[in-house]
């Protein structure tokens, strides 16, 4: 192999290594916890067929901690997580940190998440332990 080869060879295995560093830095962590589907609510058309939503918002149950994540900087949003067996928990998601883990009491019932963003959105998404 000439030199001029071996040269070519060594930049496009540096580049190459790069790219999928850069790609997989980039990509959204799962953390492998059970999926929490975080929906918007519109409650001028509650019952409407309605075509894709911006959603910025991922959530899962991960060892009795909701694990909240916003694929980008959308301010500050109001997070509650309430239970049908009294549990309540409140806190303020700042989304710049791109995510936040939550406790949840561990106790068998249906939960509910309430996302409000600073500009009167709110997404909720419902899950059971």
């Amino acid at each position: 192999m000439s030199k001029k080869n071996i040269i070519c060879f060594l930049v496009t295995t540096v580049a190459l290594c790069l790219l999928s560093f850069s790609a997989s830095y980039g990509a959204k962590q799962t953390p492998g916890g059970t999926p929490i589907i975080v929906s918007p609510e519109d409650p001028d058309l509650p019952d409407a067929p309605r075509g894709p939503v911006y959603n910025p918002f991922t959530a899962y149950l991960l060892n009795n901690q909701v694990v909240l994540e916003s694929s980008e900087n959308c301010g500050l949003v109001t997070v509650e997580i309430t239970s049908t067996t009294g549990f309540y928990f409140s806190t303020v998601f700042d989304t710049e940190d791109g995510f936040i883990v939550m406790p949840v009491s561990g106790n068998v019932g249906s939960y509910t998440l309430t996302l409000t963003m600073s500009s009167g959105d709110v997404f909720t998404g419902i899950f059971t332990i």
